[in-house]
């Protein structure tokens, strides 16, 4: 059931869901410098990495799609048990123009976080199942980020893509939120959306997808 963001098979059902349960915990004493009592995460939207264009959908109905390489990360003083995540692509002046087509979720402990935490590093994962993997009449499951980790997500993994056709060329920001709507429970929600400047061009050739300029990275703003 290793399956990423979205229809997770009986759990959830639709594009950028939302959380349910933040990782707390009670720590004795709440003396300045110790611990707080709630043990909140503290989701970090990292900027768009590995961003391109490519051809996908069935023969013979091609449409350009922008890919991205996305990721979030846990900076907080507790892990993040349950995380959402939405993907869309606005003009300059803030329109939204597409939204993404991602299809399943499976929050894990990918990579070490290269970001200072509040709290200490998380030594063990949320979930050791691999999100139920190869289970699909799970009815529970449990899954997160521990504390000074990150999630990611590679271009194109199960609809983590925005449809181009009829997107004309122009200069775009490529926008990622986590924890939309702030049904989540954190200690900051000023870094919870980064985004990417990008510009659209035509094709080299007639058989090549557009192409698509990096102009500018900012990774704690929705607006680049």
């Amino acid at each position: 059931m290793r399956r990423k963001r979205g229809n997770y098979r009986a759990v959830r059902g639709w594009i950028g869901l939302v959380g349910v349960l933040a990782g707390t915990a009670v720590c004795v004493g709440s003396a300045p410098g110790a611990l707080p009592n709630a043990l909140l995460p503290d989701l970090d939207e990292r900027a768009p990495l590995a961003v391109s264009v490519r051809w996908g959908g069935p023969p013979g109905n091609l449409h350009p799609r922008l890919v991205f390489t996305s990721t979030v990360e846990n900076v907080g003083f507790g892990p993040l048990v349950v995380e959402g995540r939405r993907h869309e692509l606005r003009t300059v002046d803030g329109r939204q123009l597409v939204r993404d087509h991602k299809s399943g979720f499976c929050l894990t402990n990918d990579y070490r976080s290269p970001l200072p935490t509040l709290g200490p590093r998380g030594t063990q994962r949320v979930d050791k199942t691999d999100c139920g993997r190869d289970k699909p009449g799970a009815r529970h499951v449990l899954e997160g980020i521990s504390v000074g980790w990150g999630d990611i997500y590679v271009p194109a993994k199960e609809g983590q893509y925005i449809d181009l056709n009829g997107i004309p060329y122009s200069d775009y920001v490529l926008v990622h939120r986590v924890n939309v709507g702030r049904l989540l429970h954190e200690t900051n929600y000023a870094n919870d959306a980064s985004s990417m400047r990008i510009r659209l061009v035509p094709p080299a050739t007639p058989a090549d997808p557009p192409g698509v300029i990096v102009l500018q990275t900012c990774d704690d703003s929705a607006r680049c």
